[in-house]
């Protein structure tokens, strides 16, 4: 998805899709990265949530790493914080409510939720936050985990998401602005 919307104008402003590995280490040091590099007013990180049967939208971000399964680089990090001696969590600034309207009234099925997990997407979720914080940066921020697709009709439920997450971006944009 990431992908599919880079270089996509919301309101003169341009999306710069980004794909993260699934490595708590490399993964983070991109986010880092790319965080400095484009220094954006808003960043909406976008994670699979396999099992998920709507589209969830992540409240908070958890400094607790506690990985059932190692990472693609390896690494199983249990019962750990993210950053040691950081805040216990943050909370995304994203205009959760609006956005959940605008995914379903474009009829994509949405979920606010209170854990975006203890895997990778929660890591690179709370550097994301922490990073922001660190910095007084005001950029809005926030993580969105998407189901996995249906195999029937794949391309029309793929593109039915895309218009819907141009649709919440949009709306994102505004309440920004």
């Amino acid at each position: 998805m990431a992908l599919a919307l880079n270089q996509e104008i919301i309101a003169d402003f341009t999306i710069h899709g980004r794909v993260l590995p699934t490595s708590s280490k490399h993964g983070t040091l991109e986010l880092m990265h790319h965080l400095e590099t484009l220094r954006p007013d808003i960043v909406i990180a976008l994670g699979l949530a396999a099992d998920a049967k709507k589209v969830r939208l992540e409240r908070v971000a958890l400094n607790f790493d506690d990985f059932l399964i190692a990472d693609n680089n390896g690494d199983r990090i249990t019962e750990t914080p993210i950053v040691e001696g950081a805040s216990n969590a943050y909370f995304s600034n994203l205009p959760l409510k609006l956005m959940q309207k605008e995914l379903e009234k474009k009829g994509t099925p949405t979920e606010i939720s209170l854990s975006a997990g203890s895997f990778v997407c929660n890591h690179i979720y709370y550097h994301l936050l922490h990073a922001l914080h660190e910095k007084n940066k005001e950029a809005l921020a926030g993580f969105i985990h998407i189901p996995a697709l249906p195999q029937a009709n794949r391309e029309s439920a793929f593109l039915k998401l895309k218009e819907a997450m141009i649709s919440a971006l949009s709306l994102t944009v505004d309440y920004a602005l």
